[in-house]
């Protein structure tokens, strides 16, 4: 601890009492140091986690109305997956395995009989 007392300010509002106090040059030991710095990096990783999941729970709203959107007409997904498969084909070389819905085989199937 400084061998010298520490200066102390405190400014007055006459409204509201105590508006700031100021403590300068004081020494810590070497833990409580330690012990401050970690309550401090704790504090701000916790502020970065809430800022990111806030970010997250932004950016997946819109894709939420999306999908509610597509759901109420079942043709608009079945062409966004016929999208993803001429868009993967077109990139490479490669065979699609495609699968038919089976409501389309027996469609097929009753025009025939």
């Amino acid at each position: 601890m400084p061998d010298s007392p520490m200066p102390l300010t405190i400014k007055r509002d006459n409204c509201d009492g105590v508006e700031r106090i100021e403590i300068e040059n004081v020494a810590l030991p070497q833990d409580i140091q330690w012990a401050v710095a970690a309550v401090a990096q704790t504090t701000r990783v916790a502020n970065a986690k809430v800022i990111a999941a806030k970010g997250e729970l932004g950016f997946a709203q819109p894709f939420q109305q999306v999908a509610q959107n597509m759901s109420s007409i079942p043709a608009t997904l079945q062409l966004c997956y016929l999208q993803t498969l001429a868009t993967s084909g077109g990139e490479s070389n490669s065979n699609i395995v495609f699968p038919q819905p089976t409501e389309i085989t027996s469609a097929f199937r009753n025009k025939k009989n």
